[in-house]
């Protein structure tokens, strides 16, 4: 036991020297037995900083007072987004609420549709996989898998346009992940579509892309990587 312990404090010890984390505080909700979700968040910050000196791995990310500004300034840094709190909310524990508000910056691109994935048990469009031309003609670099924005009005009629561009063979370079490719239906690379994104991951998928529009003036040539 004690062997297998060692292990894996050195193990732990490894991880943190190769790949150093911040542990980013933002709230303080419970000290010295009381609770203190029910003060004002003005009052929880003051007691925050009081008690969390700064350090080198961890620290409580600075406020600022004009919104606007800071969205545009962290737009221009290519930073995900800002967290907006009214300083008298209380926090709920479990329940979401005005108070708090997500301002994310979601990027707009053109990506090419090469296949689509109809919803468990039903022949109605759940999701599309997308991707932008590869170096190899008429296929596709893989950028994930989008489902989001496709309900109602929008993905019956973009269904109906899919329709006809069937194809009995998948259009992108790799092989696609069981996770996406399981009951995928694939198409010839020839429609555009607008996707907002959070950007993307290491790995190049499109982090929680949402469809926006079908773009009938592009053709996959004029879509970049």
């Amino acid at each position: 036991m004690d062997r297998v312990h060692h292990s894996s404090v050195t193990s732990a010890a490894q991880a943190a020297a190769s790949r150093p984390a911040t542990f980013m505080i933002f709230d303080l909700l419970r000290f010295d037995g009381m609770d203190l979700s029910g003060l004002p968040w003005a009052d929880r910050r003051r007691l925050l900083e009081d008690l969390i000196p700064p350090a080198r791995h961890w620290q409580v990310p600075p406020t600022y007072a004009d919104g606007q500004q800071l969205l545009e300034a962290t737009a221009e840094q290519g930073l995900e987004g800002v967290v907006s709190k009214r300083v008298t909310s209380r926090y709920y524990s479990g329940q979401r609420s005005e108070d708090w508000l997500k301002f994310p910056h979601r990027r707009t691109q053109s990506v090419v549709i090469g296949g689509w994935r109809p919803e468990m048990g039903r022949q109605v469009l759940g999701g599309l996989l997308v991707g932008t031309p590869s170096a190899s003609q008429n296929q596709l670099t893989f950028l994930g898998r989008v489902g989001s924005g496709l309900s109602g009005a929008a993905g019956r009629a973009l269904q109906a346009t899919i329709t006809g561009l069937a194809s009995d063979h998948s259009p992108f370079a790799q092989q696609i992940p069981a996770e996406d490719s399981a009951r995928a239906r694939w198409l010839h690379p020839s429609l555009v579509i607008d996707v907002a994104s959070l950007g993307a991951t290491r790995g190049g998928r499109l982090r929680q892309p949402s469809f926006q529009r079908v773009r009938t003036d592009l053709t996959p040539q004029d879509v970049t990587p």
